[in-house]
């Protein structure tokens, strides 16, 4: 009963108090490789920062990784090891973590920063959003959904404006003002969970045009002429013509699909989805779906 008001009120998403044996302390956030640091340095409750952790189930060092050590393990003045976590949060009057977000996900905008986890509890709290994800697109904060599957291709805009409105009524989430929707967001082979963000920043900054479907009209013909013959007597030119259509609409087809799944994944197409349009457009469907990361 707790929870609700927490994540929906944009300030985090609440994870307990740490399990007996385990320490955790929230410390200032800092880029780069571990800072020196003393348990007095320790942030008090209710200030932000990064969680690090101690207890004898927490690794002391990664195999044979000195750049990962240096990068994620602190020292203290009683020669105890801590766990750098890479999370965000901050600990309530309560004695519980509230968790924020990731350090890397984290978006600077006009001098205030947006954590993903806070900021996406806000959007979430509309009936119709199945998650949502904050990027960082064309240098400004936005929030992407993917909607439940209850919500209409009707209703998206409604959606869109109901889930701004939530958002600039929000002191956190205020300046956020561009809304995106999204097929299916694409997750992590390993977790199936995860949402891949690199990913969906890397979609939010796409524009197709139309010149991007004009193509789409060689293999639409294709396909119609090997319908010819059911209508037209063809002559020995024609039919070697028409082979060579059949094995560039079925075979060469065929061939782009494993090439066009990762692809298309990013646009939130599924597998069977990426494989029937493939089939029937080729290079057409996937090669506009192409994305650049930026330099």
């Amino acid at each position: 009963s707790l929870k609700i008001p927490v994540i929906a009120g944009g300030l985090g998403a609440p994870i307990g108090r740490p399990v007996s044996g385990v320490r955790l302390e929230i410390i200032r956030l800092h880029k780069g490789d571990a800072p020196a640091w003393n348990e007095r340095d320790a942030l008090p409750h209710g200030e932000l920062g990064e969680i690090i952790a101690n207890g004898p189930n927490v690794s002391t060092a990664y195999y044979k990784d000195d750049k990962a050590n240096r990068a994620h393990k602190l020292i203290d003045s009683q020669g105890q090891i801590w766990h750098r976590t890479g999370d965000v949060g901050f600990v309530d009057a309560e004695g519980r973590v509230i968790f924020t977000g990731r350090m890397a996900h984290m978006v600077e905008f006009e001098g205030h920063t947006y954590h993903s986890v806070a900021c996406e509890g806000v959007s979430n709290s509309h009936p119709l959003v199945k998650r949502s994800a904050l990027v960082s697109a064309f240098d400004k904060p936005t929030m992407i959904i993917e909607l439940r599957p209850e919500a209409t291709k009707a209703d998206q805009m409604k959606i869109k404006d109901e889930v701004r409105s939530l958002l600039q009524t929000n002191p956190h989430t205020a300046k956020i003002q561009d809304i995106l929707i999204h097929r299916s967001f694409p997750v992590d082979p390993r977790h199936n969970a995860k949402i891949e963000r690199a990913k969906l920043a890397l979609w939010a900054s796409y524009s197709p045009s139309l010149s991007s479907h004009l193509p789409k009209i060689i293999p639409i013909g294709g396909w119609l002429f090997l319908l010819a013959p059911l209508f037209f007597e063809l002559n020995h030119f024609w039919w070697v013509i028409w082979w060579i259509d059949f094995l560039l609409s079925t075979v060469a087809h065929l061939a782009q699909i494993p090439t066009a799944i990762p692809i298309a994944e990013i646009h939130g197409y599924s597998k069977k989805e990426t494989a029937f349009w493939t089939m029937f457009l080729g290079a057409t469907f996937w090669k506009p779906l192409t994305l650049t990361p930026k330099a």
